[in-house]
Order: C-alpha cells, then structure tokens, then sequence
C-alpha cells in the first residue's frame, strides 16, 4: 500500500497515512518502527514557508513509499545508506546529515526508527 509517513510530534511516533483505498487520506496507523520501499521525499514549499513565518510547526514533510513493515527495521542488502535530516529553518528538502549540500529526494528503501532516525538505502 502506498503511504505517506510522517513524525507526529504529539505522539511520539511515525503517523501513517493512507495514499490509496477506502481510507486515503487518512492516518491509519502509528508506529515506532517502519519500513518503506520505492520512496520519495516531499516537502510543501507552502507549508515550510508557513512553519517559518509563524515559528510554529505544521505537518508538511514526509516520506511517500510502499509500506513493507512496521514490526520492525528491516535492512536492505546493498545499496548505500544515507542519514537523512530536514529542518524547514535551514533547509528546503530533506538532506543527507553527513553532507547537508546534499539533497536527498528518492531512495530505493527507506527505514524509521523510534529514535526518528531515517536512512535511505540507494
């Protein structure tokens, strides 16, 4: 299923919301671990801006994939890891933490953790 992904900072957790079916649009689950495959990061450029403007925070980043888990991290054989970050304050996408120039927009396998740590498998 396809899903958009992003940290709910109420709850601590990875909210998950429905891209396609009877429940799109909606979040359908949360949870601490997830696995995703054939990923694209988005950021609103309208809402980043919103979130600079009025100094508040508002859902407008996440990762759009293939959910394949949420019991836990699976990692992919292969491919180079990358560790993402994003801060709407300093950058306008999601980038690579080692490298900030660097922006980061697909992977082949992304994975989420509890700790919000995010890497992408390219």
């Amino acid at each position: 299923m396809k899903v958009y992904v992003y940290w709910n900072l109420t709850k601590n957790v990875w909210s998950i919301k429905a891209l396609q079916g009877e429940n799109r649009g909606r979040v359908i689950a949360h949870a601490k671990n997830i696995t995703l495959k054939d990923c694209e990061f988005r950021v609103s450029e309208k809402g980043r801006q919103w979130v600079i403007s009025n100094k508040r925070k508002t859902v407008h980043a996440g990762v759009v994939g293939q959910l394949i888990s949420t019991e836990s991290c699976l990692e992919m054989d292969g491919g180079k890891a990358i560790h993402v970050t994003y801060n709407p304050y300093k950058y306008k996408s999601f980038v690579n933490r080692e490298n900030v120039e660097e922006a980061v927009m697909t992977a082949k396998q992304v994975i989420m953790n509890e700790t919000r740590a995010v890497t992408a498998y390219q």
